[in-house]
């Protein structure tokens, strides 16, 4: 597909997150597709998860539908494309979403790919989260803590292997204050972080995610901050092999207790 950064951000999808919605509704029931089906196997194909299939199959449907994830067709655009819904404070309507696209997006004025791009008007309400459903946030409140991760299809991962902890993630390597103060409304008096555990690039002792939460880990006073390193680079990549995804599966169980 032919597509720049800047037509992708002038077109109606781009202005109109509820209609994008509603249009893939329409898509798949045309087709007569259950949605979180087909998009549970195109995220299984698109970020190879099947030796991971099995383990996390009984929970798809009910975390695809909780997140509201969901899978754009190719045929029409933006598809083809993964769609990330994000959600005001307290609200259950969704105006902005992070999109995924399946083909290269390029910024012509920085001649760089945009793997991710933020549609909608900005939040009103709160900074920008993904994942933080009417469930998780219950969620939050009776467990006062939560797993922080670094992108969409992490946090999807976590959720798969251990739906009984709440996980969100603010889309970056850090939080900002906004971040912090809507953790301390919920009443969290432990956060974990679990960035991306990437190689350290030359000339440095550590990879950015790592170096990120140490740094978070530091400033953060006003609830308990303990890290967590991923078994592979990140949540995603771990359900690329079962023995990965097993292990980060009994990593987070095991912050269950605490």
């Amino acid at each position: 597909m032919e597509l720049s950064a800047l037509e992708f951000n002038m077109s109606w999808y781009a202005k109109d997150v509820p209609a994008l919605i509603t249009a893939g509704d329409e898509l798949f029931k045309r087709a007569g597709k259950p949605k979180w089906l087909s998009t549970a196997n195109k995220i299984i194909e698109a970020r190879k998860w099947e030796p991971s299939r099995k383990l996390i199959e009984p929970n798809l449907q009910s975390v695809l539908e909780q997140l509201g994830f969901f899978y754009f067709p190719k045929g029409r655009r933006p598809g083809p494309c993964f769609v990330f819904p994000l959600r005001d404070l307290g609200a259950d309507a969704v105006t902005r979403a992070q999109v995924k696209p399946c083909y290269e997006l390029m910024d012509t004025n920085t001649d760089k790919l945009c793997k991710y791009m933020l549609i909608g008007p900005k939040v009103t309400l709160g900074p920008n989260w993904l994942g933080n459903d009417k469930a998780t946030i219950e969620q939050v409140i009776k467990q006062r803590r939560v797993v922080l991760v670094e992108g969409g299809f992490d946090l999807l991962a976590c959720r798969l292997l251990c739906p009984q902890l709440p996980f969100l993630t603010p889309l970056k390597k850090s939080l900002s204050k906004e971040h912090e103060t809507y953790l301390r409304m919920l009443g969290v008096k432990t956060l974990y972080l679990m960035f991306d555990n990437e190689r350290a690039k030359e000339g440095r002792d550590r990879g950015a995610g790592n170096a990120s939460m140490s740094i978070e880990q530091q400033r953060i006073k006003s609830m308990t901050t303990e890290v967590l390193l991923c078994p592979s680079e990140d949540a995603s990549a771990c359900l690329e092999n079962l023995r990965k995804a097993r292990e980060l599966k009994a990593l987070l169980e095991s912050t269950l207790g605490g």
